[in-house]
């Protein structure tokens, strides 16, 4: 069973309790997640397999998919809480955002931060898209048909929307990185949530990045020996096996940061330290 951190300080504001903790726990954040996965390996490998199905359903799977996407994460952390505590994770836990009462409506209303970022993104692409199209003529346009103004041109354009959609990417990370498992363990509202998530994510932000960065670049560098054998094989995998892991990052996170003394020492953690008022 892994135990919380008892280290750093408490900060207390407009009635919200949360704990900063340094960067270096976003690594036992990570460790963590892979020793709750490898205990019980099958039932997060399902849900991860399940969340890819529901992708697969043509037209309405990745719509589906995105709106109930943290009503599933935050059932993948409850597993994750059920294997930490000395229990045995189950698959239809993967449910349990819709079975806990109250919970599934606050869950959904977490989606639209993530949906609005692929509404932004999937305009700039059309945009640099429309933008080869209208110069070359062509709805399928050749790079090499294209005069060097132009590919300088959509060139700045993708590096203009890199620098704006990362950062944007990251607030929204932010805004959802403490607020699923808000929601499911403390059964607070969505907006409270998204609100409180900032707040300890901007206290935390050390943790908070390296954990993002560390992820990505696991997926980078799992992905890309997968894409040489099929770019299918590198698809399945990584979105069977990222989910349940990050849901698990998720739930640690909140066991750090945000829950209560009882709760933190009903899981073998060390007394909190005090609270300090900012």
């Amino acid at each position: 069973r892994l135990t919380a951190a008892s280290s750093g300080h408490k900060h207390r504001t407009h009635g919200m309790t949360f704990k900063r903790v340094e960067p270096r726990q976003a690594v036992e954040w990570i460790r963590g997640a892979v020793r709750l996965m490898l205990a019980n390996p099958a039932p997060f490998l399902l849900m991860g397999m399940a969340m890819n199905l529901i992708a697969l359903v043509p037209v309405l799977g990745p719509i589906v998919r995105m709106v109930v996407t943290p009503v599933l994460y935050a059932g993948i952390a409850s597993a994750a809480r059920t294997q930490n505590e000395g229990g045995q994770a189950d698959f239809m836990q993967l449910l349990d955002g819709f079975r806990v009462p109250g919970r599934a409506g606050p869950l959904i209303t977490l989606c639209l931060p993530g949906v609005a970022l692929q509404i932004i993104s999937a305009s700039v692409l059309l945009g640099i898209v429309a933008k080869a199209q209208s110069a070359s003529g062509s709805a399928a346009p050749d790079p090499s048909q294209l005069d060097p103004a132009t590919l300088l041109e959509m060139a700045q354009m993708m590096m203009l929307a890199l620098v704006t959609l990362t950062p944007l990417a990251l607030f929204v990370a932010a805004l959802l990185f403490f607020a699923i498992t808000r929601v499911m363990f403390d059964g607070i509202t969505a907006l409270s949530a998204l609100r409180e998530s900032l707040r300890a994510v901007f206290a935390s932000a050390g943790a908070f990045l390296l954990a993002v960065l560390t992820l990505f670049f696991a997926s980078v560098a799992i992905t890309l020996p997968l894409l040489a054998i099929h770019p299918m094989l590198a698809l399945l995998v990584i979105n069977t096996l990222l989910p349940p892991l990050i849901a698990c990052v998720l739930y640690l996170a909140w066991r750090d940061v945000f829950a209560r003394p009882a709760q933190s020492e009903s899981e073998g953690a060390e007394p909190s330290p005090a609270v300090i008022e900012v």
